[in-house]
């Protein structure tokens, strides 16, 4: 007796012994599933028939009528959907091969309303054919390119994201996938994706910026794909589509994508920079010259966003709830000065002067907010150590920066110790204690503001205190500083002059609180 061959009796093989049956009694039978897996040889041969795997393939891809049985508007279409992922070599070969019974999955998605429990199934079909005939599914696609902009808004279903993400990150990899990536650039994939940030398609902006970021961080200088989502065609589309009316989805998640397309510049990210420091704007990378074009609405968007939610603090007043618009702009701002191109930096204090005063005010205004007092200091830590001197000497004129950091300095007293935004005021203040020693006109001119002296040596002293070398760490590492690491006694890691050490961009969500959290949701 060949053992591979044996299989314990079920009750699918007393119905294969009828002389008549339908499909929907063997769908009916638990066992069906496993039996189909296990290869018995008169349950596979009935399956494989023509009319068989078109009514499987119906049972996934069509809603059954409202007044239909339980059973076939639940059981039979996982039931088809488990035997079409069977892994059965002869089966799968059919569905590639005959272009009806693929294509009738494909076009599924034509149905913008289709049912998403539906589209889970299918997709997943989808992706075990490409599984063991990858060859054959690109070719369809690659024949009906019109199906991926089918596809795309259902990205909110996870197993339509998964089947995109091995799209554009796996299937290159693979021998038989070989110019996948630059295909896709051909039929214009990216413009698809970012032409979704519209306000329309707002349940799937989260998942375009997944892979559009993923395609960021991901691609070398190389890849096809990364150079034409960075072009100007494709950033005039992404500006373009955040900035319509009535979609803070579309704005919040496209300047996700803004945000991580300046921090794939920084040499510190991807260890080249091919561009001066102070090289004038027209030579600076495109998407850097775009932000320099959208600033003005930017920072109006920073000071007065377009939608405002009030919420109840845990001491019971009603406040402004900081909101994800704010905390989008100021990343892409932290990232944009963090590259260090001097025109840029120059543009925002000349330009813009109003806005970083304003700025240092949301530090007073949400006093509460950890990331808002960590990114604002970044930002103005930025400008003071890289802005040129006749620019920096400008700025500390026009914005009365000074005055505000000794005023308020003197808002910790013994009665109040743990003012959060204490240890950011001070290490603004050690930034520009640094850059006052290099400049003689600077210096001057800080000397001359009464208090100014005493508010430098608590900088410093403050600074020292536990030996930080960045007081605002390094925007591009995702690691958190630990009491540990700093020799931080538990004694001081309480105390709120330390906090500053504990926050970075990437727990923006963490530090928000939940009621802001929920009333952004």
């Amino acid at each position: 007796m060949n053992w591979a061959e044996f299989s314990f009796p079920s009750p699918v093989d007393d119905i294969i012994k009828r002389a008549s049956f339908t499909l929907e009694d063997l769908l009916d039978e638990d066992d069906v599933v496993h039996d189909i897996r296990s290869q018995k040889e008169e349950l596979k041969e009935y399956l494989l028939k023509k009319e068989s795997l078109t009514r499987l393939v119906q049972y996934v891809t069509q809603d059954a009528p409202s007044d239909a049985s339980e059973s076939v508007k639940y059981r039979y279409p996982v039931v088809a959907y488990e035997i079409l992922i069977s892994e059965i070599d002869k089966l799968d070969r059919e569905l590639v091969q005959n272009e009806d019974l693929l294509g009738r999955l494909f076009k599924f998605f034509q149905n913008p309303n289709a049912n998403p429990l539906l589209a889970n199934l299918v997709i997943r079909v989808i992706c075990s054919l490409m599984n063991s005939r990858l060859a054959g599914v690109l070719d369809y696609i690659k024949k009906n390119p019109q199906t991926l902009e089918d596809i795309i808004p259902f990205l909110h279903v996870a197993s339509v994201f998964e089947f995109l993400h091995r799209l554009v990150f796996s299937v290159e990899s693979e021998y038989e996938g070989k110019g996948t990536l630059d295909w896709l650039t051909q039929i214009n994939f990216h413009k698809s994706l970012l032409s979704k940030f519209h306000p329309e398609s707002a349940v799937i902006h989260p998942e375009i910026s997944r892979l559009m970021v993923e395609i960021l961080l991901t691609s070398g200088e190389t890849s096809p794909l990364l150079q034409k989502v960075t072009e100007p065609e494709s950033l005039d589309t992404l500006f373009e589509k955040i900035f319509l009316p009535n979609n803070p989805t579309g704005f919040r998640y496209g300047m996700t994508v803004i945000s991580y397309m300046l921090r794939s510049l920084n040499p510190e990210f991807r260890g080249f920079d091919n561009i001066s420091a102070d090289a004038p704007t027209e030579q600076l990378p495109l998407v850097v010259q775009k932000v320099i074009q959208f600033l003005p609405k930017l920072m109006e968007n920073v000071l007065s966003p377009p939608s405002q939610r009030m919420i109840t603090n845990q001491l019971g007043q009603t406040v402004e709830a900081f909101g994800f618009i704010r905390v989008t702009i100021l990343q892409c701002l932290d990232h944009f000065l963090a590259l260090g191109y001097t025109t840029a930096i120059n543009e925002v204090v000349s330009s813009h002067s109003d806005f970083l005063a304003s700025a240092f005010e949301l530090i007073l205004q949400f006093s509460m907010n950890n990331f808002c007092h960590l990114v604002v200091g970044r930002i103005l830590a930025s400008i003071i150590s890289l802005a040129d001197d006749d620019t920096i000497i400008e700025y500390i004129k026009k914005s009365s920066l000074p005055q505000a950091l000794i005023a308020h300095s003197n808002d910790v007293t013994p009665t109040t110790p743990h003012v959060l935004y204490a240890p950011f005021i001070f290490r603004i203040g050690f930034i520009l204690v640094q850059r006052q020693q290099t400049l003689d006109t600077l210096n001057s001119l800080l000397n001359s503001i009464d208090g100014w002296e005493e508010f430098a040596t608590r900088s410093i002293d403050e600074n020292n205190k536990y030996l930080q070398p960045n007081p605002f760490g390094d925007s591009y590492d995702d690691d958190d500083t630990d009491d540990k690491t700093l020799s931080i006694s538990d004694e001081e890691s309480d105390d709120s002059s330390n906090d500053a050490h504990d926050y970075d961009t990437s727990q923006a969500e963490i530090l928000l609180s939940k009621l802001e959290i929920e009333a952004a949701a």
